[in-house]
């Protein structure tokens, strides 16, 4: 009987031992992955693909579905406090919207408190656009990051955004990891940084087909134009 509970002791402190490290080293790691999903209206949007949030080296990459062919990158950087749209074209070339931290609304911290996913959060809330945005946020974890880029991404690791009461983006999964550093990784070249309004025309030009109706014709057939008058 002695002989077994001193084996059954020395088991369980080799185990404690083998397990303690793990556990350090696992709360030292500052690299995750976080897995979203979507509601309208309380129920599940299940045809909608997860949103898939890499955090290394202090920097986020957001990936909805499999973006092997996706064309548009989005990141997080947590060094130049600033979110990148990157669109690369199909010929190849590259256009970057590097947008600073300080452009965006900035949140009201709320009182309200909430467990998610075990992890203690507090309550944010910001107004862009006349939306209405609640967000839930935990700063207890080694990793951050937002699973929308313009909303406060600098706030700590977003576990729940609600749009307008009726659209919410939740997290499903939290995994302290490693993280493969080409899922977490700004592209070695930007190409060209241009503003907002010259991304969003390339970024139509991109998605859509121009077909062009008049082209240097003449669709007046007077000698002059005579425009209407008063209201008509």
């Amino acid at each position: 009987m002695k002989t077994n509970l001193k084996n059954y002791l020395l088991t369980f402190v080799f185990s404690a031992v083998s397990v303690f490290p793990a556990l350090a080293q696992q709360n030292n790691l500052k690299e995750g992955e976080v897995t979203y999903a979507f509601k309208s209206n309380g129920k599940e949007l299940k045809k909608a693909p997860p949103l898939k949030l890499f955090f290394r080296n202090n920097i986020v990459h957001l990936v909805q579905g499999n973006d092997a062919n996706d064309n548009e990158g989005q990141y997080i950087d947590y060094k130049q406090k600033a979110t990148y749209q990157i669109l690369t074209l199909k010929n190849g070339q590259r256009y970057t919207l590097k947008t600073p931290f300080s452009t965006y609304e900035n949140p009201v911290i709320m009182q309200d408190t909430a467990t998610i996913l075990g992890y203690a959060c507090k309550k944010a809330k910001v107004t862009i656009r006349s939306n209405s945005i609640e967000i839930w946020f935990t700063n207890k974890l080694p990793i951050k990051g937002s699973p929308a880029l313009s909303i406060a991404p600098d706030l700590g690791l977003i576990l729940k955004i609600v749009r307008n009461g009726n659209f919410e983006t939740y997290a499903t999964k939290v995994q302290i990891q490693k993280v493969d550093e080409s899922k977490a990784a700004l592209p070695g070249s930007l190409g060209e940084i241009v503003d907002e309004a010259i991304y969003r025309r390339h970024e139509i030009d991109n998605r859509f087909t121009t077909v062009p109706i008049f082209s240097k014709q003449q669709i007046n057939f007077t000698d002059s134009i005579i425009n209407p008058v008063g209201n008509q």
